[in-house]
C-alpha cells in the first residue's frame, strides 16, 4: 500500500555489484561471532561503511570492559544470591 511511495525503505542499501559482495555466513547461528571478530576494520569499512564500523568498534569495546568484569563478579555474586534466597528467619 505504502511502499509505491516509500521506495527508499524497500530498495537495498547496498551498491556493489554481483561481484563484489561479501560472502554469506553459513547457517550456523554463531558463526557470525567468529568472522565478526577476525574481520579488520578497514575490511568492515570498505564493505560494509563507516556506521557499522564505527558500531563494531563500540561493541568490541563493551565486550573488552565488561567482559572480563563478568567472569571475575559472577562468582562472588552467585554466592551471594543463594545465601539470600534462603527462608526467612521467623523473628519474633
Amino acid at each position: 500500500m505504502f511502499m509505491g511511495s516509500l521506495t527508499f525503505l524497500s530498495q537495498p542499501r547496498s551498491n556493489a555489484l554481483e561481484g563484489q559482495r561479501t560472502q554469506a555466513f553459513s547457517r550456523n547461528i554463531f558463526s557470525w561471532v567468529s568472522r565478526v571478530s577476525l574481520a579488520s576494520e578497514a575490511d568492515i569499512l570498505h564493505d560494509c561503511g563507516l556506521e557499522t564500523m564505527l558500531f563494531l568498534r563500540y561493541l568490541r569495546l563493551l565486550v573488552t570492559i565488561f567482559g572480563p568484569s563478568t567472569i571475575v563478579i559472577s562468582p562472588l555474586l552467585i554466592p551471594l544470591t543463594l545465601v539470600g534466597v534462603r527462608e526467612p528467619s521467623q523473628g519474633s
